[in-house]
């Protein structure tokens, strides 16, 4: 396979842009793709004459300041997982007690990518969005109407997310030296665990990640992982808290790690002033601990950790914590060493 080779999912197909408001809970496992945001703004005039009117008429009855039942409804953009039935597994709890502790209701506007999340985000359609790193800065650069609440976080004593370098546990790979002429799996060129960082990293070795590696964009993190261990490539780049890898750590050599913003979740700021200070409270509230004092966390929303058992409570991280603006400054510093196509925009 050739150099920037993809095998799946890196290219954004016109016709899923539209967003499907569902009553319950939905969301993202991996860290959201960004590459298809790149590829909507390049759609040709047609396609996004096309696209806009999905868009509003998705949204039709979703507004923040509509009623039913005397309760408003919030609207919260997330990117689905693998299954509608899966997305909502992974906010149950959330939405059931964020319900419970605003009195407001809070719908799910799911999305077949992240691309209808940014614009809609964009076109200021949504009151609550979960996004990727560098899909935070590409909405705000786009004139996205947000603030920051927090960052998405496995454990309360985090702050971070982490790149990682996996390799098979039989591989004689050390480090990035060793990947110079290798396979490379990466996610997509926008992805900041799943390319940006691990890029700044080879780019300090004086390796050109677009010269002197065969890049492979597979499309998302869980079937990334997958094709290292099935061979596609000598390595793979994906976020340290993969699931596919923690589950499977044994099969695995980790040979890179760096400190990456993690996903977090933003408000926009046309909200009324209250009632945003309402939401973000009550967003920063939800959490693991939050939700085993209220008897809410389920069996398979809970794992162990090397602090003890923790409740997975909003999508597959423990809850959020507070963040300023400048918490997503990070990835502009990676844009400017890499100065990678994906950053061109940001």
């Amino acid at each position: 396979m050739g150099k920037g080779a993809a095998l799946a999912g890196d290219s954004l197909a016109p016709e899923i842009i539209d967003l499907l408001p569902l009553r319950r809970p939905v969301s993202r496992v991996d860290e959201p793709s960004v590459q298809e945001e790149i590829e909507m703004r390049k759609l040709t005039p047609l396609i996004a004459a096309i696209a806009a009117p999905l868009l509003a008429v998705s949204l039709v009855g979703c507004s923040s300041n509509d009623e039913a039942g005397g309760t408003q409804t919030i609207r919260f953009g997330v990117v689905p997982a693998e299954t509608v039935e899966a997305t909502l597994g992974n906010y149950r709890i959330f939405t059931e007690l964020f319900e419970q502790e605003t009195g407001l209701a809070i719908e799910i506007l799911e999305a077949t990518n992240v691309a209808p999340v940014v614009e809609a985000t964009i076109a200021g359609d949504l009151d609550l969005v979960m996004l990727g790193p560098f899909a935070q800065i590409m909405a705000r650069d786009n004139g996205a109407q947000i603030d920051t609440i927090g960052a998405l976080v496995d454990a309360p004593t985090e702050t971070h997310n982490s790149a990682v370098g996996l390799v098979r546990a039989d591989s004689a790979i050390t480090g990035l030296a060793d990947m110079r002429g290798a396979d490379v799996c990466f996610i997509d060129p926008g992805s900041a665990t799943g390319y940006l960082f691990p890029s700044a990293g080879f780019l300090e070795l004086g390796i050109d990640p677009e010269v002197d590696l065969n890049a492979i964009f597979i499309g998302d993190h869980a079937s990334a992982v997958q094709s290292m261990l099935d061979g596609e490539c000598a390595a793979v780049f994906t976020f340290g808290t993969n699931r596919e890898y923690l589950d499977r750590a044994d099969e695995f050599t980790e040979v890179w790690r760096a400190e990456v913003p993690s996903p977090g979740i933003s408000i926009s700021t046309e909200l009324d002033p209250e009632l945003r200070k309402t939401i973000s409270e009550a967003v920063l509230k939800i959490n693991g601990d939050f939700a085993m004092e209220q008897n809410a966390c389920p069996a398979d929303r809970r794992s162990d950790s090397a602090n003890g058992e923790i409740c997975h409570a909003v999508d597959v991280f423990w809850g959020v914590i507070p963040q300023e603006e400048s918490y997503w400054e990070a990835l502009r510093e990676v844009c400017k060493i890499t100065r990678a196509p994906a950053c061109e925009e940001v």
